[in-house]
């Protein structure tokens, strides 16, 4: 039954009857024991609790970035030997026309990149000058690898050596440009090899034990498995279509990291202690079972389920509460209000905090001429997982396929 008004601004009614706190004490340690249990070390067959999904379009632009940055670094120009002896000068002015990915072939965590470099060289020799349209088309294999960061881990793209698959300079009064480009463009993206962050996993707050890269057909697939002590071995839900990034977490995952905090944080006051016992999320609603146990005098518990709503705070969830049932209790219990144990206590902000565990590199990049911006647009319970859906919107550049204008 709901709890009545009244009892609503109380903190706190205990009811101190004869009854075992022994064995009261007893219980509570056994499942704190349990709640605080090291999962241990991934094993070799271990299905995910959470997936993080970045669409390629989001890879494609923080690569672009690092590729038109390239091209535009300030550089000497290009020597021409003309046929009939001499040499000419040449000064290009190029830039990232298209860059797409694609899973790769023949490796296990590596995509297929295509670019296509274009724009004019205007070259001089002696009184003659002459501007001629150029078009390079590029590939290259970019590896997905997970790196340590001290804090988390990083998903880094490294894009390995560009090869030229086509370039089409025009000849000029009997000068080849495209041999001399072409050198001049893969010695502007040589050297260092590229390597860009698409990804952060895992934190202080909400570490994780392993992780796999599944490049897909729609984008990159990052399974991760948690520290939840208890995962219930089932799959995420993944969102329908093809959404710019996602997050999906299990549900008891979510429990488990709640759980973990609410008995790390122990004593709420008044020798109460509060374990969360069932999560369940359905559309933007959630309940969460809660036992809330006194271990001071004769000690007790009791049970509720506490139900409520999500709602998107900039990029982050949060839990809002707004109902309550009593259920179970012991011998003697006394009557909480657990809305405002809740509210002083770590478990909503842990379930919170489960959806940090995985999230794309950057929520607001500079992309040299343009911005992308981040942003989740909706975070809901599916499949007994909850997932946040997020956005990519790239503001201030022109004509490149495939990325949101």
């Amino acid at each position: 039954m709901p709890m009545p008004p009244y009892a609503r601004p109380l903190v706190l009614l205990l009811v101190v009857a004869p009854g075992c706190a022994t064995g009261i004490r007893a219980q509570y340690e056994a499942t704190r024991v349990e709640a605080l249990a090291d999962p241990g070390p991934a094993p070799a067959d271990w299905t995910p609790d959470a997936v993080l999904g970045l669409g390629w379009p989001l890879a494609e632009a923080l690569l672009a970035r690092e590729v038109d940055a390239r091209l535009d670094r300030a550089g000497s120009g290009i020597r021409i030997d003309l046929p009939l002896g001499g040499e000419a000068s040449a000064s290009p002015a190029l830039a990232l026309e298209d860059l797409s990915l694609s899973p790769g072939r023949g490796c296990e965590a590596c995509a297929r990149l295509d670019a296509t470099v274009g724009g004019h060289v205007r070259w001089s020799a002696g009184p003659t000058s002459v501007t001629t349209p150029v078009h390079i088309a590029l590939a290259a294999t970019v590896d997905l690898a997970v790196t340590s960061t001290g804090r988390g881990h990083a998903v880094d793209a490294v894009v390995r050596r560009f090869q030229v698959r086509d370039a089409d300079a025009e000849h000029a009064r009997g000068v080849d440009l495209g041999a001399p480009l072409v050198a001049w463009v893969l010695d502007r993206l040589g050297g260092q090899p590229p390597t860009v962050p698409l990804a952060t996993l895992g934190a202080d707050a909400v570490p994780a034990r392993a992780f796999r890269l599944v490049p897909e057909a729609g984008g990159l697939r990052v399974d991760l498995l948690t520290q939840a002590p208890s995962p219930d071995g089932a799959r995420p839900a993944v969102p329908a279509g093809r959404p710019d990034w996602y997050l999906s977490v299990r549900t008891a995952s979510l429990l488990g990291l709640a759980r973990r905090a609410a008995f790390e944080e122990g004593d709420l006051g008044y020798g109460v202690h509060a374990d969360p016992r069932a999560l369940a999320v359905d559309g933007d609603r959630f309940t969460l079972g809660l036992r809330l146990w006194r271990l001071e005098g004769a000690g007790w518990w009791r049970d509720y389920a506490v139900e409520g709503g999500l709602r998107l705070e900039g990029n982050r969830i949060r839990l809002e509460p707004s109902d309550v049932a009593e259920g179970e209790h012991s011998a003697g219990a006394g009557v909480l209000d657990p809305l405002t144990l809740l509210a002083r206590g770590a478990i909503l902000e842990a379930i919170a905090d489960g959806l940090r565990i995985a999230r794309p590199a950057s929520e607001d990049a500079d992309l040299g001429a343009s911005r992308l911006h981040l942003e989740a647009s909706e975070a809901a319970g599916r499949g007994g997982s909850l997932v946040l859906v997020g956005e990519a919107r790239i503001e201030g550049r022109k004509g490149a396929r495939g990325r949101k204008e």
